[in-house]
């Protein structure tokens, strides 16, 4: 779906205006609600002992919060999704007003770097099962701050034409494409009966992270795409501090 839907879009705005794709998703989302409720049953058999309530779950969070290695994997889940959030939010205008591509060629940039990610995902998996997630994390995390790094680069240093924007971001989501999976799963590692509220709560980090970094490139870099870039970058490159200033933390397991 991350491969067509880029495309699937730029379709839709060419010939049917830019409200058909909100229009399309809103069909997707009901049709998808349907099919949840009619073919996913309940699979929890056994009642938990404990009420759920707002209290529960903040101190379940407080709990998981105090752990310096889940704050280390939060940090950089949070850095490596607010690089890609930048790039979700600000990619269609760098790719059509600053190189001036059509709206199915912009889907077709982001077609080649969701690829990326998906390819990332296979190999973070790979390297996780040979060398441990914690190695996974280093490659991945270089991956960010190397297409992070080059991005700016490319964009003040090179020709002018579309690969020095499509290259590094391909570099980058592999690096969120490794990222991703592993630092979750090393972020949920110590709490085996508080799983839930580990994922939950990292998942809340890094999509508020996210979505702060994206407004405040907005607010103060809106028509600046090599700035754009430097955030996105520099996203990426803190992704890796992270991991190379908690590398002790992490081994005293």
């Amino acid at each position: 779906m991350p491969i067509v839907a880029p495309l699937l879009g730029g379709v839709l705005e060419t010939h049917f205006g830019w409200k058909s794709s909100f229009i399309v998703m809103g069909l997707l989302g009901v049709v998808g609600f349907v099919v949840v409720g009619v073919a996913m049953p309940e699979t929890i058999r056994q009642r938990s002992v404990v009420p759920l309530s707002l209290g529960s779950i903040f101190v379940s969070f407080g709990q998981v919060a105090q752990n310096a290695r889940f704050r280390a994997y939060a940090a950089m889940l949070s850095f490596a999704y607010g690089g890609f959030f930048v790039y979700i939010g600000v990619s269609s205008f760098i790719v059509q007003r600053y190189y001036g591509l059509s709206p199915v060629a912009y889907g077709l940039t982001f077609t080649l770097g969701a690829a990326s990610f998906i390819a990332g995902t296979f190999l973070g998996r790979r390297i996780a099962h040979r060398s441990g997630l914690d190695y996974a994390l280093g490659v991945g995390t270089a991956l960010l701050a190397g297409g992070g790094l080059l991005l700016p680069a490319a964009m003040l240093l090179g020709p002018g034409t579309i690969p020095e924007f499509v290259i590094p971001m391909a570099v980058f989501q592999a690096g969120i494409g490794i990222v991703t999976p592993q630092g979750l799963a090393a972020a949920m590692t110590p709490f085996p009966e508080r799983a839930g509220a580990a994922s939950s709560l990292v998942g809340f980090l890094h999509m508020t992270t996210a979505a702060l970094f994206l407004g405040l490139t907005g607010l103060f870099f809106g028509n600046h795409a090599l700035l754009q870039a430097c955030v996105i970058g520099g996203n990426g490159v803190a992704a890796f501090i992270v991991f190379l200033a908690s590398r002790r933390l992490r081994a005293a397991v």
